[in-house]
């Protein structure tokens, strides 16, 4: 088992200790899932909802996995450095970060970019800041699963024909119904559970597949095996 605890006191002390200065934003090139679409994480945990640490954070999140797969030590482990120092950018410089993803972007060759293969929406400024690049940058298809409802509810995501926001579920947390009728979900169905009705498997390819990024267009949920 991995020490969730030990995790997130790691990126806390972090976060009080990193200088901004010293420190830059990572963006990810892609993974085994997403193929070479290229991504931007947090912390896991750290940033997520009270709730979803009580739940998919203990039972299973593989982000919280793939940080801590090659230990605790940040000098040692690519995920948890990278990760934790992007966290820091987005509580302590929006600026910085928000001006180093803008150099990304004007080089950007991708068609469809993910938010948060870990992590959620630290802070609604944070959220506002995501707002505010994928409306500068129409071209691009934004995707990011979230668990933050009280944000989703402040940023009007909906608005931008290029942002895809999808509330996610999880074995013991129920997306608000209000959050439900302004967007497409993602379901967690557990062995032996039946899916939502209408809503498609996700077949674990995002770079072959892109159904996530449309959502809107396909008038569908989608369901993940637990």
């Amino acid at each position: 088992m991995y020490d969730n605890n030990r995790a997130m006191r790691i990126v806390a002390e972090s976060v009080r200790t990193d200088a901004v200065d010293l420190i830059h934003a990572h963006v990810s090139k892609g993974n085994s899932e997403l193929g070479k679409i290229a991504g931007f994480s947090l912390a896991p945990l750290y940033s997520c909802s009270m709730e979803a640490c009580a739940h998919c954070g203990e039972e299973g999140c593989y982000a919280v996995k793939n940080m801590l797969c090659h230990g605790y030590d940040r000098t040692k482990n690519n995920p948890l450095n990278a990760w934790t120092e992007n966290t820091v950018l987005a509580i302590k410089d929006l600026n910085k970060l928000r001006g180093e993803l803008v150099e990304f972007f004007i080089k950007y060759k991708g068609d469809f970019f993910r938010i948060h293969p870990a992590g959620d929406f630290i802070t609604k400024e944070y959220a506002w800041m995501w707002y505010s690049i994928a409306a500068n940058f129409p071209g691009i298809e934004f995707l990011a699963f979230t668990k933050q409802w009280d944000i989703v509810r402040e940023v009007p995501f909906w608005r931008l024909p290029n942002f895809h926001l999808v509330p996610s579920g999880w074995t013991g947390i129920v997306i608000p119904e209000d959050i439900r009728k302004g967007y497409h979900c993602a379901h967690c169905v557990e062995k032996g559970q039946t899916p939502p009705e209408g809503a498609m498997h996700c077949p674990g390819s995002c770079e072959t597949c892109n159904a996530c990024w449309m959502l809107d267009k396909l008038g569908c949920d989608v369901w993940f095996s637990k």
